[in-house]
């Protein structure tokens, strides 16, 4: 790239798989511009960039937000179970083994 590129991260994970890409985009590039770029949809070919939420360090933002140097693009999601159902599936064996 040229002299004016910056570097950036572009992380994914799931219960199965992480992958943490560094790549240098250009200056006003959007986040879907430095996912297409990482070659991360190449692994994931059933990731929709339309329905999926993505953000930088943990904060959700839209596919047409610029990335700035060193940032990390997230590619997020759904959780399983959230974590009150978690917690509550976690109390109530708890239960059952002080009471069995």
């Amino acid at each position: 790239m040229d002299i004016e590129s910056f570097p950036i991260e572009v992380a994914y994970a799931n219960q199965h798989e992480s992958y943490l890409l560094c790549l240098k985009v250009r200056p006003q590039s959007t986040i879907r511009e430095a996912i297409e770029s990482s070659g991360i949809l190449l692994a994931l070919p059933k990731l929709c960039l339309e329905s999926t939420p993505v953000g930088i360090w943990s904060k959700i933002y839209p596919l047409h937000h610029f990335v700035q140097p060193f940032d990390r693009v997230e590619i997020y999601h759904p959780l399983m179970k959230d974590a009150e159902t978690i917690r509550q599936e976690r109390l109530s064996v708890k239960k059952q083994k002080s009471t069995g």
